[in-house]
């Protein structure tokens, strides 16, 4: 059987894109274990885009915030403030 790198290289590709979600998961729970008690107070306001969330805030005094899902990818939340 003749030895083939391309193969080889797939499956390490693929370990690795494996081991980095699994590391990614973990991250994640460690950095917010508490993400249902979170997403459950009245400042979080879920899938909202920056301007839905300008759109909320523009009537309320300075210093109201609320957080919302982040649409990047690498992180979880963002925070709009006025």
């Amino acid at each position: 059987m003749a030895h083939n790198v391309y193969t080889d290289l797939q499956g390490l590709h693929n370990t690795y894109i494996f081991v980095m979600s699994v590391f990614q998961v973990d991250y994640i729970h460690c950095l917010v274990p508490d993400l249902k008690e979170i997403t459950s107070c009245s400042f979080y306001w879920g899938k909202i885009d920056r301007y839905e969330a300008e759109k909320l805030l523009d009537t309320k005094p300075e210093g109201t915030f609320l957080l919302r899902d982040s649409a990047q990818e690498e992180y979880l939340f963002s925070v709009s403030f006025r």
